[in-house]
């Protein structure tokens, strides 16, 4: 059965072209209009699935988004659907910074939850995992909080998830 998109049960993001692939944008997505004129779609569900909505097929996108979202790649369903990514190069590019994104929005989640800074959670094993403590949230309990929040700019996303140096 294929999976549907639901912006109201799930936290949808996806990527937009507004003026060439250059000028894209990550926006959450509320309506199925909104999702017609996106380039490529992630949802996380309520069971922490991840469902990719993108034209294009590769194997390494599915991958790409569980290695992002630290998930196992059998809770990554791909749906030929709703975008009209018509590169795959531009494609696998949207898919990255989709995935970032979702894993910063997520992150941040729990952080607001627990009132830390986010520095202090990291992702691992389809949960946002508190690093000093052994408190953690699957993603699917995140998503209320995560679709309230901010969508950060992605070049933040690589600097601000990066491992610290011992």
């Amino acid at each position: 059965m294929k999976p549907s998109l639901d912006p109201n049960r799930q936290f949808v993001i996806g990527i937009k072209t507004d003026a060439g692939f250059s000028g894209r944008r990550v926006v959450q997505i509320d309506t199925l209009t909104e999702a017609a004129q996106c380039i490529a779609l992630l949802a996380i569900t309520p069971q922490s699935q991840a469902t990719l909505y993108s034209k294009h097929d590769l194997p390494a996108i599915s991958q790409l988004v569980s290695q992002q979202l630290r998930i196992p790649l059998d809770q990554v369903t791909l749906v030929r659907d709703y975008a009209n990514c018509h590169s795959s190069t531009a494609c696998t590019q949207a898919i990255l910074a989709l995935s970032a994104t979702t894993r910063a929005m997520l992150i941040n989640a729990a952080a607001n939850r627990w009132n830390i800074c986010p520095t202090h959670c990291k992702m691992e094993s389809g949960k946002v995992i508190q690093k000093e403590k052994s408190f953690d949230f699957e993603l699917g309990e995140l998503i209320t909080e995560a679709k309230q929040g901010d969508i950060p700019l992605i070049p933040e996303l690589y600097l601000q998830h990066r491992q610290p140096k011992p």
